[in-house]
């Protein structure tokens, strides 16, 4: 298994250090600024840098003819996809502690910016990308690479389906709500979750039976 998620990382190494470089440099500027716009971007940008870089793992892998020799190796087939998830994690996982880290000193040396905003918008941005991922994981393992601008679009429109869909129904349920924003916010990161864990258990069924 680390031997997958190792052999995933360096396949896309280069461009995951430019993104992250990328990231942390914007990410520094926008909350500079102490503009409201600028501080709610930041929280959204590094999620849509840094994770997205996993999805590049699966086309290396075709690019390459990766694929079909993983297959052969001495994995199962649901190695092989958790060790895609789990990079993808990992990438989440340094975003949250980019933002965290860049917002702490913020707050603590120049001038306060952890409020509700920092984790709601932190908490959005982390569930858009979750389920972006939950959604181009297994219809990449379906379709294939080929396809990948069509599942791009699929993607963000299940994403942001999801995201409005929710969005309506919790305004419908909670009307004049004192903290309708926060209580959104962190529904959305827990449906996102569920997204995840069930798109893991489709893309193993979808891989199990795959030809290659």
């Amino acid at each position: 298994m680390s031997g997958l998620f190792l052999n995933n990382y360096y396949s896309i190494r280069k461009s995951t250090r430019t993104s992250i470089v990328l990231a942390c440099a914007v990410l520094i500027i926008l909350v500079l600024t102490k503009e409201p716009i600028a501080l709610r971007a930041a929280l959204f940008l590094p999620f849509l840098l840094i994770p997205v870089q996993a999805f590049e793992v699966l086309k290396t892998d075709a690019l390459s003819g990766w694929n079909t020799f993983e297959v052969t190796l001495p994995v199962t087939r649901r190695q092989i996809v958790a060790s895609k998830y789990a990079i993808f994690i990992c990438f989440v996982a340094i975003c949250v502690l980019l933002i965290g880290t860049v917002f702490f000193l913020t707050h603590m040396f120049y001038y306060s910016v952890i409020d509700a905003t920092f984790f709601n918008f932190g908490l959005r941005g982390f569930g858009i990308v979750c389920c972006l991922a939950a959604s181009t994981f297994p219809l990449t393992f379906k379709l294939g690479t080929e396809k990948s601008d069509s599942i791009m679009m699929m993607s963000i429109g299940f994403t942001f389906g999801l995201f409005f869909g929710l969005l309506l129904i919790l305004s419908m349920v909670l009307t004049d709500s004192p903290h309708f924003d926060e209580v959104f916010s962190m529904i959305f990161g827990g449906v996102a979750v569920v997204c995840l864990l069930v798109s893991y258990i489709v893309s193993v069924f979808i891989y199990d039976r795959k030809e290659f």
